[in-house]
């Protein structure tokens, strides 16, 4: 035996009572995925061609917005193969083989800091940890981001309506590590919002956005990671170290996964615009605006409460912005209060409802409008008694009306509610 066999045998040895422990690893994204498998009889890892499987389900049933995403969501499930699963002689266990484009130095970079080259093996070894995983998962998603070409994929996409999807969406895939990608059917799916900079996907329903960090499995894997899970209010969760079960159990070569994203209220604007017609009062007359939103499903929730004002000193128009309005809330704007020697304009709104969409607000059956205007004139009244109203805050607790020359601690006649949120 020569030199070099000898020390890339040793180098393999070395790798292996840390492979025992490590291999089976499902998925290691923290809390973003856990996965359940069904018991199968022990049997020694097959790697022969086909025979794996996924099913994806975009967010455990325990989830708040569960609902929103079978019923309102189609999902898109991209899955990339990264690494060939490589046999170890000897030993029920198996390496990766990284393939073009994965095998970048972006992606052998990551995983040289949690696994172990021999024979042209990566074998994880003991500095595995789910960060490393996850950033392993992040280069390999980069690679998928910044290809010129798209390397080769299975797709299956999960219907509105639909609680999961498989993939691939008949047969079997091969085994091996694999990139799961979650997103919307539109080609930009790239979110460039994540929090640190991360590299995610974005799926939105009618009113909500969610994010999925990418996520790699390795198929097989080991059913014993079952008994490694505890549970809360959320279900399941995936420890957030490596969970070591390749000593025993059955090798699972169908996997059911569930996602785990993070969620947030997709939001618009809305432009509130005041137009003032023929006023002759030498001072300022004040206009507010209330806008209040609630879900449909929950209509006495507010998920949306602002104040806004503007004022105009002569003929003219002036706006003001509610900004981050939920998408898919009933929204009310109404005209609380205008300046004195002014009224509504006749045959002109003083109050707007409608459904808030991400192309503006749907009024019955109406086109959506980004704007929503209101009219007033003076009343013909231009007396030396022109009263000059203010908008202030009081005492932390409200805004209040002001007439000029009054003791802001009396008039509190026309009270509204505190402004922007």
């Amino acid at each position: 035996m020569t030199n070099r066999s000898v020390s890339a045998a040793a180098r393999l040895a070395a790798c292996l009572l840390a492979l025992v422990c490590l291999l089976s690893l499902p998925a290691l994204p923290g809390a973003r995925a856990f996965a359940e498998s069904p018991e199968e009889p022990a049997a020694p890892v097959d790697l022969t061609a086909g025979g794996c499987g996924l099913t994806v389900y975009p967010v455990s049933s325990y989830a708040d917005f569960a609902e929103d995403l079978r019923d309102n969501a189609a999902i898109t499930v991209d899955v990339y193969k990264v690494a060939e699963a490589a046999a170890i002689p000897g030993v029920d266990a198996y390496g990766y083989r990284f393939i073009p484009p994965f095998d970048d130095a972006s992606v052998t970079t990551a995983a040289a800091a949690g696994m172990t080259l021999a024979d042209g093996v990566n074998v994880p070894n003991a500095a595995l940890s789910a960060a490393k995983w996850d950033e392993l998962a992040q280069a390999a998603a980069a690679v998928v981001k910044n290809s010129t070409a798209e390397p080769a994929k299975l797709s299956a996409v999960k219907a509105k309506g639909a609680e999961s999807v498989r993939v691939p969406a008949s047969g079997t895939m091969d085994k091996g590590l694999y990139l799961v990608l979650a997103h919307t059917e539109e080609t930009d799916y790239w979110d460039e919002e994540a929090a640190g900079g991360a590299l995610t996907t974005k799926v939105e329903s009618s009113g909500n956005k969610y994010r999925y960090l990418p996520l790699l499995v390795t198929l097989p894997h080991k059913s014993e990671t079952l008994g490694n899970y505890r549970y809360d209010d959320d279900g399941p969760i995936v420890p957030d170290e490596p969970v070591t079960s390749a000593a025993e159990g059955a090798w699972i070569y169908d996997l059911t996964l569930y996602l785990k994203p993070e969620s947030e209220n997709r939001k618009a604007d809305l432009i509130i615009k005041k137009t003032l017609r023929n006023y002759h009062v030498n001072s300022k007359a004040l206009f507010v605006f209330r806008v209040d939103a609630a879900m449909p499903d929950a209509p006495d929730t507010s998920v949306y409460s602002a104040v806004f004002s503007v004022s105009l000193a002569a003929d003219g128009s002036k706006a003001t912005i509610a900004r981050n309005i939920p998408i898919g809330a009933e929204v009310t704007v109404e005209e609380t209060y205008f300046g004195a020697s002014c009224k509504p304009s006749p045959g002109t709104k003083t109050i707007y409802s409608g459904l808030m969409t991400e192309n503006g607000l749907v009024i019955g059956t109406e086109p959506p409008v980004k704007i929503v205007e209101f009219f007033n004139e003076g009343d013909g009244t231009n007396g030396g008694g022109g009263i000059e109203n203010s908008f202030e805050y009081k005492e932390g607790e409200h805004w209040v009306i002001i007439a000029q020359n009054q003791d802001p601690g009396v008039d509190e006649s026309e009270l509204v509610s505190p402004g922007t949120p």
